[in-house]
Protein backbone atom coordinates (compact mmCIF):
# COMPACT_ATOMS: atom_id res chain seq x y z
CA UNK A 1 0.00 0.00 0.00
CA UNK A 2 2.82 2.18 0.44
CA UNK A 3 4.86 1.78 -3.17
CA UNK A 4 5.45 4.05 -5.36
CA UNK A 5 2.27 3.59 -7.50
CA UNK A 6 -0.23 3.34 -4.85
CA UNK A 7 0.97 7.05 -3.64
CA UNK A 8 0.74 8.36 -7.66
CA UNK A 9 -2.88 6.95 -7.62
CA UNK A 10 -4.00 8.67 -4.83
CA UNK A 11 -2.38 12.03 -5.33
CA UNK A 12 -4.48 11.63 -8.69
CA UNK A 13 -7.89 10.64 -6.67
CA UNK A 14 -7.35 13.65 -4.04
CA UNK A 15 -6.47 16.19 -7.00
CA UNK A 16 -9.51 15.08 -9.31
CA UNK A 17 -11.33 15.93 -6.01
CA UNK A 18 -10.16 18.75 -5.28
CA UNK A 19 -10.68 19.92 -9.34
CA UNK A 20 -13.98 19.13 -9.04
CA UNK A 21 -14.44 21.77 -6.15
CA UNK A 22 -12.42 24.27 -7.59
CA UNK A 23 -14.98 23.73 -11.30
CA UNK A 24 -18.11 23.90 -8.79
CA UNK A 25 -16.98 27.35 -7.72
CA UNK A 26 -15.96 28.75 -10.49
CA UNK A 27 -18.84 27.74 -12.58
CA UNK A 28 -21.65 29.36 -10.10
CA UNK A 29 -19.52 32.58 -9.09
CA UNK A 30 -17.47 31.07 -5.89
CA UNK A 31 -14.43 31.06 -4.67
CA UNK A 32 -12.72 27.03 -3.21
CA UNK A 33 -10.88 27.47 -0.17
CA UNK A 34 -8.96 24.30 0.22
CA UNK A 35 -6.37 22.81 3.04
CA UNK A 36 -6.75 25.41 4.94
CA UNK A 37 -8.20 25.00 8.71
CA UNK A 38 -7.89 28.66 9.28
CA UNK A 39 -10.81 30.24 8.76
CA UNK A 40 -10.52 33.76 9.46
CA UNK A 41 -7.64 33.20 6.54
CA UNK A 42 -10.26 32.82 4.33
CA UNK A 43 -12.51 35.59 5.82
CA UNK A 44 -9.35 38.63 5.61
CA UNK A 45 -8.95 36.90 1.67
CA UNK A 46 -12.41 38.05 1.05
CA UNK A 47 -12.10 41.54 2.65
CA UNK A 48 -9.13 42.24 0.61
CA UNK A 49 -11.35 40.86 -2.54
CA UNK A 50 -14.06 43.22 -2.33
CA UNK A 51 -11.81 46.03 -0.80
CA UNK A 52 -12.01 47.50 -4.90
CA UNK A 53 -14.19 46.22 -7.45
CA UNK A 54 -17.08 47.28 -9.68
CA UNK A 55 -20.52 45.61 -10.60
CA UNK A 56 -21.17 44.69 -13.75
CA UNK A 57 -25.40 44.27 -15.51
CA UNK A 58 -26.91 43.86 -18.15
CA UNK A 59 -30.35 43.08 -19.34
CA UNK A 60 -30.41 40.41 -21.89
CA UNK A 61 -32.46 40.99 -25.25
CA UNK A 62 -33.33 37.37 -25.17
CA UNK A 63 -37.20 38.15 -23.71
CA UNK A 64 -38.23 34.48 -23.87
CA UNK A 65 -38.71 32.63 -20.74
CA UNK A 66 -37.86 29.38 -21.98
CA UNK A 67 -35.88 27.88 -18.57
CA UNK A 68 -32.72 27.42 -20.46
CA UNK A 69 -28.96 27.79 -19.19
CA UNK A 70 -27.59 31.56 -20.99
CA UNK A 71 -23.73 31.91 -21.02
CA UNK A 72 -21.84 34.76 -19.43
CA UNK A 73 -19.00 35.96 -20.52
CA UNK A 74 -16.84 38.81 -19.58
CA UNK A 75 -13.65 40.46 -20.73
CA UNK A 76 -11.37 43.24 -20.18
CA UNK A 77 -9.18 45.62 -22.87
CA UNK A 78 -5.61 44.50 -23.70
CA UNK A 79 -4.16 47.52 -21.90
CA UNK A 80 -6.26 47.12 -18.67
CA UNK A 81 -5.31 44.52 -15.87
CA UNK A 82 -8.00 43.37 -13.77
CA UNK A 83 -9.29 40.05 -12.19
CA UNK A 84 -12.67 38.69 -13.16
CA UNK A 85 -15.08 36.79 -10.58
CA UNK A 86 -18.51 36.08 -12.36
CA UNK A 87 -21.14 33.15 -13.38
CA UNK A 88 -20.29 31.54 -16.41
CA UNK A 89 -24.19 31.59 -16.76
CA UNK A 90 -27.79 31.21 -15.33
CA UNK A 91 -30.77 29.75 -15.54
CA UNK A 92 -33.73 31.97 -16.73
CA UNK A 93 -36.83 32.32 -15.36
CA UNK A 94 -39.68 29.56 -17.11
CA UNK A 95 -43.20 30.31 -17.94
CA UNK A 96 -45.64 27.89 -16.54
CA UNK A 97 -47.00 26.73 -19.68
CA UNK A 98 -43.70 25.65 -20.20
CA UNK A 99 -42.82 23.55 -17.11
CA UNK A 100 -42.23 19.91 -17.38
CA UNK A 101 -44.01 17.31 -15.26
CA UNK A 102 -41.12 17.22 -13.16
CA UNK A 103 -40.50 21.12 -13.01
CA UNK A 104 -44.72 20.87 -11.51
CA UNK A 105 -43.82 18.59 -9.36
CA UNK A 106 -40.69 20.14 -7.83
CA UNK A 107 -42.38 23.51 -7.75
CA UNK A 108 -45.43 22.02 -5.65
CA UNK A 109 -43.11 20.48 -2.79
CA UNK A 110 -40.67 23.66 -2.79
CA UNK A 111 -43.78 26.13 -2.64
CA UNK A 112 -44.92 23.38 0.43
CA UNK A 113 -41.72 23.89 1.77
CA UNK A 114 -41.79 27.96 2.17
CA UNK A 115 -41.96 29.99 5.63
CA UNK A 116 -43.84 32.48 3.83
CA UNK A 117 -47.71 31.95 2.00
CA UNK A 118 -48.22 31.94 -1.41
CA UNK A 119 -51.67 34.20 -1.49
CA UNK A 120 -53.04 34.09 -5.79
CA UNK A 121 -55.50 31.84 -5.28
CA UNK A 122 -58.05 31.53 -1.98
CA UNK A 123 -58.76 28.99 0.15
CA UNK A 124 -60.73 28.30 2.93
CA UNK A 125 -60.13 24.79 5.03
CA UNK A 126 -62.44 22.93 7.77
CA UNK A 127 -61.25 20.11 9.76
CA UNK A 128 -63.32 17.89 11.67
CA UNK A 129 -62.89 14.24 13.56
CA UNK A 130 -65.11 11.11 14.29
CA UNK A 131 -64.20 8.85 16.73
CA UNK A 132 -63.68 5.47 14.57
CA UNK A 133 -62.59 3.42 18.25
CA UNK A 134 -60.57 4.51 21.51
CA UNK A 135 -57.70 6.04 20.04
CA UNK A 136 -58.50 6.55 16.49
CA UNK A 137 -60.61 9.13 14.29
CA UNK A 138 -61.18 9.84 11.22
CA UNK A 139 -60.36 13.38 10.08
CA UNK A 140 -62.13 14.82 7.24
CA UNK A 141 -60.63 17.48 5.54
CA UNK A 142 -62.67 19.74 3.33
CA UNK A 143 -60.83 22.52 1.08
CA UNK A 144 -63.18 25.60 -0.83
CA UNK A 145 -61.49 27.38 -3.52
CA UNK A 146 -63.57 29.99 -5.20
CA UNK A 147 -65.10 29.54 -8.55
CA UNK A 148 -63.57 32.89 -9.43
CA UNK A 149 -60.57 32.23 -8.85
CA UNK A 150 -59.99 30.00 -11.34
CA UNK A 151 -58.91 31.83 -14.48
CA UNK A 152 -61.01 29.93 -17.33
CA UNK A 153 -64.00 29.89 -15.18
CA UNK A 154 -63.80 33.55 -16.60
CA UNK A 155 -62.44 32.91 -20.09
CA UNK A 156 -64.71 30.53 -20.78
CA UNK A 157 -64.32 27.99 -23.74
CA UNK A 158 -62.28 25.57 -22.42
CA UNK A 159 -63.29 22.08 -21.88
CA UNK A 160 -61.70 21.61 -18.33
CA UNK A 161 -58.79 22.52 -16.15
CA UNK A 162 -56.88 20.54 -13.53
CA UNK A 163 -56.33 21.31 -9.99
CA UNK A 164 -53.62 19.89 -7.89
CA UNK A 165 -53.38 19.61 -4.31
CA UNK A 166 -50.30 18.37 -1.88
CA UNK A 167 -50.82 18.85 1.75
CA UNK A 168 -49.16 17.24 5.19
CA UNK A 169 -50.10 17.36 8.32
CA UNK A 170 -47.32 17.08 11.15
CA UNK A 171 -47.93 16.19 15.28
CA UNK A 172 -47.27 18.70 18.02
CA UNK A 173 -43.04 17.58 17.83
CA UNK A 174 -42.71 18.26 13.91
CA UNK A 175 -43.13 14.40 13.03
CA UNK A 176 -45.13 13.61 9.53
CA UNK A 177 -48.27 12.04 10.43
CA UNK A 178 -50.42 12.30 7.19
CA UNK A 179 -49.54 13.31 3.29
CA UNK A 180 -51.69 13.79 0.45
CA UNK A 181 -51.07 14.38 -2.87
CA UNK A 182 -54.09 14.47 -5.47
CA UNK A 183 -55.45 16.30 -8.42
CA UNK A 184 -59.06 17.12 -9.49
CA UNK A 185 -60.66 17.12 -13.00
CA UNK A 186 -62.76 20.65 -13.37
CA UNK A 187 -65.24 20.60 -16.29
CA UNK A 188 -66.50 23.60 -17.98
CA UNK A 189 -68.41 22.97 -20.02
CA UNK A 190 -71.62 25.30 -21.93
CA UNK A 191 -73.62 27.62 -18.91
CA UNK A 192 -71.20 25.62 -16.32
CA UNK A 193 -68.91 28.04 -16.76
CA UNK A 194 -71.11 30.94 -16.31
CA UNK A 195 -72.34 29.06 -13.18
CA UNK A 196 -68.72 28.13 -12.23
CA UNK A 197 -67.45 31.77 -11.32
CA UNK A 198 -70.04 32.42 -8.72
CA UNK A 199 -69.81 28.69 -6.60
CA UNK A 200 -67.27 27.41 -5.21
CA UNK A 201 -65.02 24.23 -5.62
CA UNK A 202 -64.60 21.86 -3.21
CA UNK A 203 -61.70 18.98 -2.39
CA UNK A 204 -62.28 16.59 -0.24
CA UNK A 205 -59.83 14.47 2.22
CA UNK A 206 -59.44 12.56 4.97
CA UNK A 207 -56.94 11.44 7.67
CA UNK A 208 -56.83 8.39 10.58
CA UNK A 209 -55.03 10.10 13.65
CA UNK A 210 -54.82 9.67 17.17
CA UNK A 211 -55.68 12.30 19.84
CA UNK A 212 -53.41 14.99 19.84
CA UNK A 213 -52.33 18.74 18.20
CA UNK A 214 -51.69 18.84 15.10
CA UNK A 215 -50.77 21.10 11.96
CA UNK A 216 -51.75 21.12 8.37
CA UNK A 217 -50.59 22.63 5.63
CA UNK A 218 -52.63 22.52 2.56
CA UNK A 219 -51.20 23.60 -0.93
CA UNK A 220 -53.46 24.05 -4.55
CA UNK A 221 -52.22 25.13 -8.02
CA UNK A 222 -54.35 25.83 -11.15
CA UNK A 223 -53.01 24.09 -14.32
CA UNK A 224 -53.54 26.63 -16.72
CA UNK A 225 -52.10 29.81 -15.30
CA UNK A 226 -50.14 28.05 -12.46
CA UNK A 227 -51.68 30.13 -9.69
CA UNK A 228 -51.28 29.13 -6.18
CA UNK A 229 -52.37 29.25 -2.28
CA UNK A 230 -51.38 27.88 0.62
CA UNK A 231 -53.21 27.18 4.33
CA UNK A 232 -51.79 26.42 7.20
CA UNK A 233 -53.79 25.60 10.64
CA UNK A 234 -53.26 23.78 14.28
CA UNK A 235 -56.05 22.05 14.92
CA UNK A 236 -56.90 19.11 18.07
CA UNK A 237 -58.42 15.66 17.99
CA UNK A 238 -59.59 15.62 21.40
CA UNK A 239 -59.37 12.52 23.44
CA UNK A 240 -63.35 11.94 24.03
CA UNK A 241 -62.84 8.97 26.39
CA UNK A 242 -60.38 11.06 28.82
CA UNK A 243 -63.69 13.27 30.57
CA UNK A 244 -66.64 11.16 31.87
CA UNK A 245 -68.24 13.92 33.61
CA UNK A 246 -69.77 15.10 29.85
CA UNK A 247 -71.38 13.37 27.10
CA UNK A 248 -68.42 12.83 24.67
CA UNK A 249 -69.90 14.25 20.73
CA UNK A 250 -68.07 14.37 17.49
CA UNK A 251 -67.23 17.65 15.71
CA UNK A 252 -70.37 19.86 14.50
CA UNK A 253 -70.79 20.54 10.76
CA UNK A 254 -73.34 23.23 9.69
CA UNK A 255 -74.04 22.68 5.88
CA UNK A 256 -76.71 24.45 3.55
CA UNK A 257 -76.12 21.95 1.12
CA UNK A 258 -76.29 18.24 0.12
CA UNK A 259 -74.84 17.05 -3.06
CA UNK A 260 -74.98 13.99 -4.82
CA UNK A 261 -71.61 12.35 -5.20
CA UNK A 262 -72.41 11.85 -9.07
CA UNK A 263 -72.81 15.74 -9.35
CA UNK A 264 -69.57 16.99 -7.83
CA UNK A 265 -67.97 19.72 -9.95
CA UNK A 266 -64.70 18.61 -9.02
CA UNK A 267 -64.20 14.81 -8.29
CA UNK A 268 -61.21 12.67 -7.66
CA UNK A 269 -61.02 8.97 -7.62
CA UNK A 270 -58.68 8.54 -4.45
CA UNK A 271 -61.57 10.65 -2.85
CA UNK A 272 -64.55 8.30 -3.32
CA UNK A 273 -63.06 6.15 -1.29
CA UNK A 274 -62.08 8.26 1.61
CA UNK A 275 -65.82 9.52 1.00
CA UNK A 276 -66.64 5.58 2.06
CA UNK A 277 -65.31 6.19 5.39
CA UNK A 278 -67.12 10.20 6.08
CA UNK A 279 -70.44 10.23 8.14
CA UNK A 280 -71.03 13.32 6.26
CA UNK A 281 -72.29 10.86 3.26
CA UNK A 282 -75.32 9.07 3.70
CA UNK A 283 -77.66 7.81 0.47
CA UNK A 284 -75.08 9.10 -2.16
CA UNK A 285 -75.49 11.96 -0.71
CA UNK A 286 -72.70 14.50 0.57
CA UNK A 287 -73.29 16.99 3.43
CA UNK A 288 -70.61 19.83 2.21
CA UNK A 289 -69.52 21.72 5.17
CA UNK A 290 -69.85 25.71 5.28
CA UNK A 291 -66.25 26.56 6.01
CA UNK A 292 -67.25 30.12 6.26
CA UNK A 293 -70.26 29.60 8.39
CA UNK A 294 -72.02 31.98 6.18
CA UNK A 295 -76.08 31.48 5.39
CA UNK A 296 -79.00 33.33 3.43
CA UNK A 297 -82.31 33.44 4.93
CA UNK A 298 -84.11 31.36 2.30
CA UNK A 299 -81.60 28.35 2.78
CA UNK A 300 -82.18 25.39 5.54
CA UNK A 301 -78.83 24.94 7.46
CA UNK A 302 -78.38 21.23 8.22
CA UNK A 303 -76.51 20.00 11.59
CA UNK A 304 -74.91 16.80 11.76
CA UNK A 305 -72.63 15.39 15.05
CA UNK A 306 -72.01 12.26 16.40
CA UNK A 307 -72.96 11.70 20.05
CA UNK A 308 -70.81 8.11 21.76
CA UNK A 309 -72.40 5.99 23.81
CA UNK A 310 -68.96 4.00 24.83
CA UNK A 311 -70.91 1.00 27.27
CA UNK A 312 -74.01 0.59 25.51
CA UNK A 313 -75.85 -2.11 23.80
CA UNK A 314 -78.22 -0.70 22.49
CA UNK A 315 -79.10 3.27 22.17
CA UNK A 316 -79.53 5.22 25.15
CA UNK A 317 -82.67 7.59 24.81
CA UNK A 318 -80.85 11.61 24.04
CA UNK A 319 -82.52 14.56 23.22
CA UNK A 320 -81.25 17.58 21.08
CA UNK A 321 -81.71 21.30 20.77
CA UNK A 322 -80.25 24.20 18.23
CA UNK A 323 -80.37 27.48 19.72
CA UNK A 324 -79.56 30.72 18.05
CA UNK A 325 -78.32 33.78 20.45
CA UNK A 326 -78.17 36.91 19.03
CA UNK A 327 -76.35 38.89 21.88
CA UNK A 328 -77.47 37.17 25.07
CA UNK A 329 -80.58 37.66 23.67
CA UNK A 330 -82.61 33.83 22.26
CA UNK A 331 -83.97 34.66 19.04
CA UNK A 332 -84.91 30.69 17.98
CA UNK A 333 -85.01 27.27 19.51
CA UNK A 334 -85.97 24.12 17.51
CA UNK A 335 -88.14 21.23 18.99
CA UNK A 336 -86.32 19.00 21.25
CA UNK A 337 -85.42 16.20 18.82
CA UNK A 338 -86.11 12.61 21.05
CA UNK A 339 -83.40 10.11 19.77
CA UNK A 340 -83.48 6.53 20.18
CA UNK A 341 -81.84 4.09 17.74
CA UNK A 342 -79.05 4.88 15.50
CA UNK A 343 -76.16 3.19 17.82
CA UNK A 344 -73.54 1.77 15.13
CA UNK A 345 -70.49 -0.62 15.52
CA UNK A 346 -68.26 2.45 16.92
CA UNK A 347 -70.78 3.22 19.91
CA UNK A 348 -71.69 6.30 17.43
CA UNK A 349 -75.28 7.56 17.62
CA UNK A 350 -75.73 10.26 14.63
CA UNK A 351 -77.75 13.51 15.34
CA UNK A 352 -79.32 15.23 12.46
CA UNK A 353 -81.07 18.66 12.25
CA UNK A 354 -82.26 20.86 9.58
CA UNK A 355 -83.49 24.10 10.50
CA UNK A 356 -85.53 26.32 8.01
CA UNK A 357 -83.62 29.98 8.57
CA UNK A 358 -86.14 31.97 7.09
CA UNK A 359 -87.88 33.44 10.72
CA UNK A 360 -84.37 34.61 11.60
CA UNK A 361 -83.17 38.94 10.56
CA UNK A 362 -79.93 39.01 8.99
CA UNK A 363 -77.33 39.42 10.85
CA UNK A 364 -74.61 37.57 13.34
CA UNK A 365 -75.43 34.84 15.74
CA UNK A 366 -74.22 32.35 18.22
CA UNK A 367 -75.63 28.81 17.12
CA UNK A 368 -75.46 26.39 20.05
CA UNK A 369 -76.32 22.43 19.73
CA UNK A 370 -77.75 20.89 23.20
CA UNK A 371 -77.10 17.33 23.49
CA UNK A 372 -79.07 15.37 26.63
CA UNK A 373 -78.83 11.90 28.02
CA UNK A 374 -80.93 11.79 30.91
CA UNK A 375 -80.45 8.11 31.92
CA UNK A 376 -77.27 8.72 32.68
CA UNK A 377 -77.36 12.55 33.28
CA UNK A 378 -74.74 13.89 30.82
CA UNK A 379 -74.44 16.24 28.98
CA UNK A 380 -72.59 17.97 25.75
CA UNK A 381 -72.78 21.74 24.33
CA UNK A 382 -71.08 23.27 21.33
CA UNK A 383 -71.19 27.02 19.98
CA UNK A 384 -70.31 28.63 17.01
CA UNK A 385 -70.87 31.96 15.54
CA UNK A 386 -72.16 31.99 12.17
CA UNK A 387 -74.03 34.63 9.72
CA UNK A 388 -76.78 35.12 8.30
CA UNK A 389 -77.30 37.29 4.93
CA UNK A 390 -80.74 38.68 3.40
Amino acid sequence: MYSGSGQRSAQANFQGQQESLYMLASDTGGKALLDQNDLALGIQQAQKDIASYYILGYYSTNAALDGRYRRIKVQIGRNLTAKLDYRSGYFTSKEFRNFSSGDRERQLQEALMLGDPVTDLSIAMEVNYFRQAKDRYFVPVAVKIPGSDIELARKGGAESTRLDFIGEIKDAKGAPQGMVRDEITVKLKGEDVGQLAARNLEYDTGFTLQPGTYTIKFLARENETGKMGTFESKFTVPDLTSDQRYLPISSVVLGYQKEKLDAAVATAERDKKLLAMSPLVQDGEKLVPSVTRVFRKQQDMHVYLEAYQPGAEKTQMMVATVTFFRGKTKAFETAPLKITEGLNKSKAVPVRFTVPLAKLQPGRYTCQVNVLMPSAQRFAVWRSSVALLE
